[in-house]
């Protein structure tokens, strides 16, 4: 058994499995629900509400619209008054019949009208950029203002597709953020100047990403490990996945405890399925196993 393509089928499977019979674009909108939900639910375990007295950084779903009637969706957002990361979420997959080199331009097309900017449509890194442009040019900071004082920001898009996890996809979602920023420089490697902020290059982390950094936070906080991939990987060419792997026997990189206990209920389930009368098997099974 094919461990990576045993997961992929449990996880994705049933999504597919109802596709055929049911509205295509409304499951992918309802799985697209889900998933951002899961992901922000990743994050409340790993930023969790602080003290009456305190202020807690982390947001969920913010909308507003600035003075002349713009719109803007954060999907989460880490506030350090300062420093601001912005989290878009996707839950989108890429087409087969795109993934070959004879097909790379249909591949391109498909990967900016999915995560960038294309004619009026403005999704992934592109509404990054449109947030970042609007703090930039102080059209907009926040429902509140609270984005007011930031002077540093991390943009990261966490995707639910593996593929959007391979080597070149990061300077990939670099450029095209590149392309949707308005009146920048270079600031350094793998970071921008745009007016008064400093831009960290966008960082692409997969769920699985995510899943690992969720416990690893408690350690070293997020900024640190995004600032440290920066400089790690300033074109983004490597992905994310390799540098947690690399820095995975320095003692900053944990397993996650949600997960492991979720896979422990479901393996418990599983087992009571496979074996109701125990968990060596049936009673006639037993007395077999007892036959000289």
């Amino acid at each position: 058994m094919d461990p990576v393509f045993s997961a992929e089928k449990c996880s994705v499977g049933p999504l597919f499995h109802v596709l055929p019979r049911s509205d295509a674009n409304r499951v992918f909108e309802v799985f697209g629900r889900a998933f951002e939900r899961y992901v922000c639910d990743a994050l409340r375990r790993a930023f969790p509400k602080a003290a009456p007295s305190l202020v807690t950084p982390l947001s969920c779903n913010v909308e507003g619209r600035d003075q002349y009637g713009g719109q803007y969706e954060v999907d989460a957002c880490l506030n350090y008054v300062t420093e601001l990361v912005l989290f878009e979420i996707k839950a989108v997959w890429g087409q087969e019949s795109a993934l070959s080199p004879e097909s790379s331009d249909a591949l391109l097309g498909l990967l900016r009208k999915r995560f960038s900017v294309v004619d009026e449509s403005v999704k992934g890194v592109g509404q990054l950029a449109r947030i970042v442009n609007a703090l930039v040019t102080r059209r907009w900071f926040g429902p509140n203002n609270e984005f007011e004082a930031v002077r540093r920001v991390y943009p990261v898009i966490v995707v639910h597709d593996r593929l959007s996890g391979s080597p070149g996809f990061g300077t990939f979602i670099v450029e095209e953020f590149r392309r949707a920023l308005s009146l920048h420089g270079e600031a350094g490697p793998g970071e921008f100047a745009s007016g008064h902020l400093r831009i960290l290059a966008p960082v692409v982390l997969t769920v699985e990403d995510l899943e690992l950094l969720e416990v690893s936070v408690e350690r070293c906080g997020l900024r640190e490990f995004l600032a440290e991939y920066s400089r790690w990987s300033p074109d983004r060419m490597v992905p994310f996945s390799d540098f947690l792997a690399e820095i995975s026997g320095s003692g900053r990189v944990f397993a996650n405890r949600a997960l492991a206990a979720t896979s422990v209920e479901v393996l418990t389930r599983a087992i009571k399925r496979l074996f109701p009368h125990g968990a060596t098997g049936s009673k006639v099974e037993n007395e077999r196993m007892d036959e000289p």
